[in-house]
């Protein structure tokens, strides 16, 4: 049955990719504080001012300069500590005579703080939290793998708490945002067998994950692996769109990078195979422990 699940979710990614799906990846869970805007425009801030804003760990995501917060009627506590954000700005040329106008780009960095760390700000409105209710054979799934059992072939411990979803080599972890952050039940679990599946690559299991470069052809090929694995997972999971566009449209970016090999989506999907087969063995195994006790049961009776 398993096989049959694969091969079609195989070739449901393969024909999106041939179609020339481009729908983007996108992030399916929301930031504890939600993504940093600007408190004077309530525009979103981008690029490295994510990350930086994000180090600071505020549940608000309001920011703006001293002045900004004042101008909205709030005053920034007394020894409260600025954050840096970078912003280019065009500055015009000096005219050098010739007549011609122009401009240059300059980087200039601003000190902003967080709503937090001002009075007299109004409070965001409360935002209700999504009720998350865990889907039972996907939950199977995970304790058969995670937990530790008899064999000692156990996967990774999983960490919740984060505002970011991945598998650490070094530490053999998987950190993932809690469930209520993900936008469905459905994309909890996808992106945590999609982080399932790259632990299987580890030293201790399959030793298929090489130490390689963002971006890199064997980065790559593994991102291939762990998306259509976990397409595998999803579809053994019986979810309603399992292996569908938003997936196939992340595995042919990856593609683009790798359209000389013709063959890695077929080397990628044997080896999610060999990684979904080694998540799903313990709960296989107990399927057909239970089945063989209720036939004993059966002929006892």
């Amino acid at each position: 049955m398993k096989t049959d699940i694969y091969k079609s979710i195989t070739d449901k990614i393969v024909a999106a990719i041939e179609a020339g799906g481009t729908a983007p990846w996108k992030r399916p869970w929301k930031l504890s504080g939600g993504t940093p805007i600007s408190l004077r425009s309530g525009k979103p801030y981008r690029g490295i001012n994510v990350l930086l804003l994000g180090i600071a760990n505020y549940d608000d995501p309001r920011w703006g300069t001293y002045k900004a917060i004042g101008e909205a009627g709030g005053q920034v506590r007394k020894g409260e500590k600025s954050s840096q954000v970078v912003l280019w700005k065009p500055v015009p040329k000096k005219d050098a005579g010739d007549g011609e106008p122009g401009s240059y780009w300059l980087l200039r960095f601003y000190s902003v703080f967080n709503a937090r760390q001002a009075d007299g700000l109004p409070e965001l409105p409360v935002e209700e939290e999504r009720e998350f209710t865990p889907i039972q054979l996907a939950e199977r799934i995970v304790d058969g793998y995670v937990w530790e059992r008899a064999n000692g072939n156990t996967g990774p411990p999983v960490m919740h708490g984060y505002d970011r979803a991945a598998y650490s080599p070094s530490e053999d972890r998987v950190i993932m945002p809690e469930p209520e952050q993900f936008v469905s039940d459905e994309a909890y679990y996808t992106t945590l067998f999609h982080e399932l599946i790259h632990s299987t690559g580890s030293e201790k299991r399959l030793k298929r994950i090489e130490t390689t470069l963002f971006g890199s052809d064997p980065y790559a090929k593994e991102e291939l692996v762990a998306e259509i694995g976990a397409s595998f997972l999803s579809g053994v999971a019986e979810f309603e769109d399992a292996g569908g566009d938003q997936s196939a449209a992340y595995v042919s970016g990856w593609l683009e990078k790798l359209k000389e090999q013709p063959k890695l989506i077929v080397q990628a999907a044997a080896q999610a195979q060999k990684a979904a087969d080694l998540i799903l063995k313990t709960t296989f195994e107990e399927d057909s422990l239970q089945a063989g006790d209720r036939e004993l049961e059966a002929v006892a009776a």
